[in-house]
C-alpha cells in the first residue's frame, strides 16, 4: 500500500538492504544522499522492484551507486508490462556508475509524460 517513499540522508546498515523490495503501489521514490552498500550489485533488487511499480511517477536517485547499464536492461525487460511508463519526473545526480543510456531508456519509455533532469 506504500505510495511515496523518501529516503534522504538514511544510513542503510544491512548487507542486502533491498532484498525482496517490492512496492507495486509506489508513485514516488526518492533516494538522496544515503549511505549504504558501495557494491553496485546490491542495488539490482531495488531497480527491478521499482520497475514493478506501474504507477511510479517520480524517480529521484542522487548519489546512488547502481550498476551502469542496469536501468537499461530492466527497462528493456519491463516496458511491455508498463514499467516506468508513467514517470513524469526523473532526477539523476552524482550517481557514480550511471550511464547516459540508462537515462535515455527511461526518457524514451516515459516520453509522453516525462521531464528529466540529470547531473553526471
Amino acid at each position: 500500500m506504500l505510495r511515496h517513499l523518501y529516503l534522504k540522508w538514511v544510513r542503510l546498515t544491512k548487507p542486502q538492504p533491498f532484498k525482496d523490495f517490492l512496492c507495486v503501489s509506489l508513485r514516488t521514490f526518492v533516494m538522496r544522499n544515503c549511505a549504504g552498500p558501495t557494491n553496485s550489485l546490491k542495488y539490482v533488487p531495488l531497480v527491478t522492484g521499482l520497475a514493478s511499480a506501474r504507477n511510479l511517477e517520480q524517480l529521484e536517485l542522487v548519489r546512488v551507486p547502481f550498476l551502469g547499464g542496469l536501468i537499461q536492461h530492466v527497462v528493456e525487460d519491463s516496458w511491455r508490462s508498463g514499467g516506468f511508463r508513467n514517470l513524469h519526473t526523473i532526477v539523476f545526480g552524482a550517481c557514480k556508475n550511471a550511464l547516459e543510456v540508462d537515462l535515455g531508456y527511461l526518457i524514451i519509455t516515459a516520453a509522453r509524460r516525462c521531464s528529466a533532469s540529470f547531473f553526471i
